[in-house]
This record gives C-alpha cells, sequence and structure tokens, in this order.
C-alpha cells in the first residue's frame, strides 16, 4: 500500500489541558502517522491571543524529529505532518509541511500534481501543496478547494478569521471529539482512540462515523470558529457546505452538543 503524507492535531477547549499534554498528543500523532510519510515532520502550533503561528519542521521521519521538539513550541490548537514526497527536495524546508503563506497555514495529505501555477503568485519551493496553498490564498478557502484538482486531507489555520478549517476530498480523515476536552483529527482512526487515556477521558464521539455522520460524503468541508478571543471555553461551531449533515455547536460549560442531539453527560 502507497501513502502519501499524514496529519493529526489538536484543538483544546479549555485551559486546563497544558502544554505538556498538547505537546504529548502531537507526538503520539507523528508516531501514529510515520508509516504514512517518514520523508519530513512538521509541527505548527496556534497562539489565539497573540495571533501568531509557529511552525517548526525538518527533513527527518518521525522518532528523529519527535525528541527536538520543545514545549515552547506549543502555544495553542496544534497541528502535525509526516511527509511523503512527491514533487520538492525535502532538504528544502519551503517543500515540506505545515505551509504558511500570507493568511493560512496547512499541512495536506494527498496529491495534486495536475494543479497549474499561478502566474501572479510567488513561489518558494516546488511541491504541489504549495500550488494547492497558493489557490486559497489567492481565492479564498471556499472557492479554493472547490479548484482542487486529486487528492486533499487539509488542515487550515487562518489567523485573520481565528477559523480552523478541516476538509476532506479522497484522502482519509478522522475527527473525534472528547466531551468538554478537546477535538482531535488524525489521518488513522486508531491514533484517535488512543488519545482519550492521554486526556483522562475514555468517552469520544468520530464525528466521521457512520453512527455520527450519516451519508458523510468525500468533499465535506468544516469550519470550527473560535469565538472567544482567545479562550477555548465557549461556543465552537462546525459547519458543512454540503445540506445532508446539518449544523452542530459545543458549549463545554451548558455541556451541550448541538443540532445532532447527541448530548453528554
Amino acid at each position: 500500500m502507497i501513502f502519501i503524507c499524514g496529519i493529526g492535531g489538536i484543538l483544546p477547549l479549555t485551559k486546563d489541558i497544558s502544554k505538556t499534554t498538547i505537546l504529548e498528543i502531537a507526538k503520539h500523532l507523528l508516531i501514529e502517522n510515520r508509516i504514512r510519510g517518514g520523508d519530513a515532520s512538521g509541527l505548527a502550533s496556534w497562539d489565539i491571543e497573540k495571533n501568531k503561528i509557529i511552525v517548526y519542521k525538518q527533513a527527518e521521519e518521525a522518532k528523529d524529529f519527535i525528541p527536538n521538539l520543545k514545549e515552547e513550541y506549543i502555544v495553542g490548537p496544534t497541528m502535525v505532518h509526516c511527509r511523503a514526497k512527491t514533487r520538492g527536495d525535502p532538504a528544502d524546508p519551503e517543500n515540506n509541511h505545515p505551509m504558511y503563506g500570507e493568511k493560512f497555514c496547512l499541512i495536506h495529505n494527498g496529491i495534486v500534481p495536475s494543479m497549474v501555477n499561478l502566474p501572479e503568485y510567488k513561489y518558494k519551493g516546488q511541491c504541489d501543496t504549495e500550488v494547492l496553498l497558493s489557490y486559497i490564498e489567492q481565492f479564498g478557502i471556499r472557492d479554493g478547494i472547490t479548484k482542487i484538482d486529486g487528492s486533499a486531507a487539509l488542515a487550515i489555520m487562518s489567523p485573520e478569521n481565528k477559523t480552523f478549517y478541516l476538509y476532506r476530498h479522497t484522502s482519509p480523515l478522522f475527527l473525534a471529539y472528547y466531551p468538554g476536552k478537546a477535538f482531535v483529527f488524525s489521518s488513522t482512526e486508531s491514533s484517535l482512540k488512543k488519545v482519550g487515556t492521554m486526556l483522562g477521558v475514555e468517552r469520544l464521539w468520530n464525528l466521521f462515523s457512520t453512527q455520527m455522520m450519516v451519508d458523510f460524503d468525500e468533499g465535506q468541508f468544516f469550519s470550527i470558529h473560535i469565538e472567544t478571543h482567545g479562550v477555548l471555553t465557549d461556543n465552537i461551531k462546525i459547519e458543512s457546505t454540503t445540506t445532508n449533515t446539518g449544523y452542530c455547536c459545543v458549549n463545554p460549560n451548558k455541556k451541550e452538543y448541538g443540532a445532532w442531539g447527541m448530548g453528554y453527560d
């Protein structure tokens, strides 16, 4: 079986989750996704209050990358990437993930070799993911992803909108909700089940399972809007561009799990 990269990340819902815990989960997601790509590894962490993103990446596999990760790199919601190279030498950091443009920071699992470079965009590397990023930078997220020609599972940070986006087309992507604790996503479903122990929560909702998302289709798009000026404890919305899945909102303070009608105690 041929894999094209692995992605993962955690969006904490409470300040009770320490940087140490976030870092350990990031390391776990890197290890679980390492089989999907060993040419380069990377991490991005988003300081919501300062509206800055820290990016750290190296041309090395996860087992060599992880010992160099420091707690100071963790400043908020965090995403990780294991790269299997397609186009672009991993020795050039501009070809590795996360990729940070002027407006968005993203990680990508998939391949889009048929997408054509935009003449007005100033490219820094040769990776096809940067071409995908250029379309999102130029046309915006919703219009940009409609122009994808290939496969993609994306996680995108938008400091300008204070919004975290997830998108799936062909490539695998799983999103779990740990009540009152965090959203965690990954290219591998098994890795999400193990995170609960690290968070001290055994129960999880897998939002991409058939029990939770009936008629879930490829091409699904989610935006997680952080509406709290940096404190991840109030409402977080999840919405879809398709009409068959509806709208969901989570409020850890009120212990509600929105429009699908699935509550927790």
